[in-house]
């Protein structure tokens, strides 16, 4: 999604957030139950993908929905 997909929704709010003293832009939406992150913010922060027992299927405002099998700690 890029920022100006962001301005035509209201209940999104554009920051930055700082994770292990990296800087990233982010997008918050405080009535979200699952939290995404871009796969070159996964390389930086190091993070390991975890693969689950299922397909995880999130229904999100942007799209229908997305689906994932595994997760990053």
């Amino acid at each position: 999604m890029s920022g100006a997909e962001t301005v035509k929704l209201d209940d999104l709010i554009q920051g930055v957030c700082s994770i292990y003293g990296y800087i990233f832009k982010v997008l918050y939406d405080s009535r979200v139950t699952h939290s995404f992150i871009v796969e070159d913010c996964i390389a930086i922060l190091n993070m390991l993908m975890h693969d689950l027992p299922f397909e995880l299927v999130v229904t999100t405002s942007v799209t229908s929905t997305v689906k994932s099998s595994s997760i990053y700690t």
